[in-house]
């Protein structure tokens, strides 16, 4: 369990570095019922990671009676896939034209009346703002998996990878839960920064991913040859 977390943390802190998870709770903050939107999000959202971990656990992971090296090769492959995918998103939004400022705008404008019910939702939809995430994940799923450990066990691992993620969506939460009117004054510069700057963010946690990922998987399949 102890070689397994100085893996497997700071893979998670790399995820957690990407700012996909924290925007749509910023933005929700700036909605006309801002915690209960923002709430439901996060709620919505951490659900849906538990249960991507479960399936991931018990039917995809170390359950299996796959060999040790197989689930290793396995779960580098992974990480290569992961890894190219993340850098070709990189390089689609650096092709993409900039000046979409406009267009995302709307988008926030358009979600100020929304209700904790449509939060929830989005929430669920998570994949959608927060694919880097996922990506990374996943495979932190799969380092569970090649560990072998037992249900316990892997369970108390993926409990560690949702810990680190959390923060994301909660600290938001909490700090304008404490301080609305200074919170919600520094949310909107966050938000008219992230929307002047979305582009760059998008490339920048893309390649994040990406390269460590790819450096991940590279790795683990050296140790094969």
């Amino acid at each position: 369990m102890g070689d397994l977390l100085i893996s497997l943390i700071p893979t998670a802190l790399a995820g957690a570095l990407a700012p996909v998870l924290i925007l749509p709770v910023i933005f929700l903050l700036g909605t006309k019922r801002a915690i209960p939107n923002a709430l439901a999000f996060a709620v919505a959202a951490l659900m849906l990671y538990v249960a991507i971990g479960a399936i991931g656990i018990f039917f995809v992971g170390g359950q299996l009676s796959a060999s040790e090296s197989d689930t290793a090769k396995i779960s580098a492959i992974v990480s290569l896939v992961l890894g190219v995918i993340a850098l070709t998103f990189a390089a689609l939004q650096w092709r993409s034209a900039p000046g979409n400022e406009d267009r995302i705008t709307r988008q926030v404008k358009g979600i100020e009346s929304i209700a904790p019910g449509k939060a929830f939702g989005l929430g669920l939809m998570m994949p959608l703002f927060g694919a880097k995430n996922l990506m990374v994940y996943i495979v932190c799923l799969n380092l569970i998996g090649a560990a072998r450990l037992s249900v316990v066990d892997s369970l108390g691992a993926m409990s560690v990878v949702l810990l680190i993620f959390a923060p994301q969506v909660i600290i938001p939460i909490v700090i304008y839960a404490m301080v609305a009117e200074r919170a919600a004054v520094f949310l909107a510069a966050i938000q008219n920064w992230v929307i002047q700057h979305n582009r760059a963010i998008g490339i920048g946690a893309s390649l994040l991913v990406g390269i460590m990922m790819l450096s991940k998987g590279l790795a683990e399949l050296a140790i094969f040859k």
